[in-house]
This record gives structure tokens, sequence and C-alpha cells, in this order.
């Protein structure tokens, strides 16, 4: 569990450039309605500037997910636990400083 932990955390703290990837779901609901809201929020909410590296996080972190869930299938029950936290963050700081419904 510990190494899921880390690697949803980096996924989630780490704001890099990368190539965009087509949209896809992970297949866990609370982690596929997490990343739109919290698209949602980037390019509505945002200032331009902001966008490109979140939203290259933001599929990152997709992919990143979408590689432990069909690694290891039992780890879903964790991904949703973290899922369920990101939310609950980007709750509490985007909603706050950006408006964003989570």
């Amino acid at each position: 569990m510990r190494p899921l932990i880390a690697v949803v955390a980096l996924s989630a703290a780490v704001l890099i450039t990368g190539p965009s990837r087509a949209v896809e779901t992970v297949g866990v609901p609370i982690c596929d309605e997490f990343l739109a809201k919290y698209e949602t929020c980037v390019k509505e909410k945002m200032p331009a500037e902001q966008r490109g590296a979140i939203a290259d996080s933001i599929n990152q972190m997709r992919a990143s997910w979408r590689q432990i869930l069909s690694s290891s299938p039992q780890s879903k029950g964790d991904l949703e636990n973290t899922c369920r936290q990101s939310m609950d963050s980007m709750k509490a700081s985007l909603g706050a400083s950006y408006g964003c419904s989570f």
C-alpha cells in the first residue's frame, strides 16, 4: 500500500509538462469523477498560464492510476481511498482559491 500512496502523491505533487494523451478512464468511478472535476476546474477557473502543466499532470495521474490498477487489481480499494482523499484535498484548496466544485 505504501508504494501506491507514494506514486499517487508524487503524481499529484509534481507538475511537469509532457505530451497530452487522449482522455481515458481509470476504471474506478471515484477516480474518474475526481479527474473529470479537476479537469473542469482547470479549464474553467484557472489562469491560462497554469492550465497546460496542470492538464498534463492530470493526464499523468490518470495513466499512473490505470497502470496501478492493471498491474495490481487488488489495489482498487486503496486507489478508491486515494482518489477520495485527493478530491477532498482539491476541494479544500481549489474550492477556496478558484471557486471550483468537487
